[in-house]
């Protein structure tokens, strides 16, 4: 809307007639603009949809609306979504604990927060999604998801498929919310605070026996004509049955103190025994390597590291049952 002013000639020191002129979305009456003018205004408009939603365009109307997800904006990327509700997907209707709430990130990572497994419930994911049957790949490649549920961690990993391919999904490692830790599927699930449950221990590419706690039972190395005891534990048990001549070789491990036990069958033949890079005491065990052992016969042997000698040693000896 604007005033114009029009100069006249008529009338002592000139005078003029001031005009208003509609502008955009207003009106006024009378159309000409001069003398007692009304004006009125359009636009604006009252708020669209429910108390507390985002106003869009809505054909040039107010519109409302909570960012809902709508398959398959989820993955597509170039937005952030929240508040996944049932009225964007009726598939999701009947859920417990939906609506949940997504914050998307980017084009494959997102936090979910009260979805499946209870309220309190949350999950982070990278490259995939629920399609309310099945987890599937937002792209070509591998996914992962983290979820944590009262108070328990679950890390879970997917090998690599195609983009929209269903996810292959197994558990990698679970922290308990006792304080317990498995890798990977052990038996006896999780042990309690400060335990570490595994199918299978390594230290630096070394795997660990199974009994290295000092438990009392033997692991069962399988004959070979050298055989080198893994000891990276403060005590490992191992039972060799030789079915031909054995060499013992020193273990790399050099923790002092640390002790394997060593119970040798002969299996099959009268077979040696050598295990000249030990140290044997001056006193109380007497043996001439390759010793030669009785058929059918078992074997104690233990040995231990002494840092202060930087040698593996033999502790003891004895033989045959």
């Amino acid at each position: 809307m604007s005033i114009k002013y029009y100069p006249t000639t008529s009338g002592s020191g000139g005078s003029g007639v001031s005009q208003i002129v509609a502008g955009t979305n207003v009106t006024i009456s009378p159309s000409g603009g001069t003398g007692a003018v009304t004006i009125n205004s359009s636009g604006g408009g009252s708020p669209g949809g429910s108390s507390g939603q985002i106003q869009y365009n809505n054909a040039g109307a107010f519109g409302g609306a909570s960012i809902y997800y709508a398959a398959p904006a989820y993955g597509s990327g170039n937005n952030i979504q929240v508040g996944i509700g049932q009225a964007a997907n009726t598939s999701w209707s009947g859920n417990s604990y939906i609506p949940a709430s997504i914050l998307q990130v980017g084009s494959t990572a997102a936090i979910w927060s009260g979805y499946y497994g209870g309220p309190n419930n949350t999950h982070f994911t990278n490259n995939i999604y629920y399609d309310n049957t099945y987890w599937r790949f937002i792209n070509t490649g591998g996914g992962t998801l983290l979820n944590m549920n009262n108070g328990t961690c679950t890390f879970y990993v997917m090998p690599n498929g195609s983009a929209g391919g269903i996810a292959s999904i197994s558990a990698a490692m679970v922290i308990s919310n006792d304080g317990g830790v498995q890798v990977g599927a052990p038996t006896g699930g999780d042990q309690g605070l400060g335990t570490l449950n595994a199918t299978g221990l390594y230290v630096n590419g070394v795997a660990v026996p199974s009994n290295a706690s000092g438990a009392n039972a033997y692991t069962t190395l399988t004959y070979a004509a050298t055989i080198t005891p893994v000891v990276n534990a403060a005590i490992v048990r191992y039972a060799i049955t030789a079915t031909g001549n054995l060499t013992v070789a020193v273990p790399s491990d050099t923790g002092d103190n640390d002790t394997c036990y060593l119970r040798i069958l002969s299996s099959g033949g009268a077979w040696t025994l050598t295990m000249s890079a030990y140290q044997l005491p001056s006193s109380g065990i007497v043996v001439t390597w390759p010793y030669t052992m009785t058929s059918g016969k078992e074997y104690d042997v233990i040995i231990q590291y002494s840092a202060l000698r930087s040698q593996w040693q033999i502790v003891q000896f004895l033989g045959a049952y």
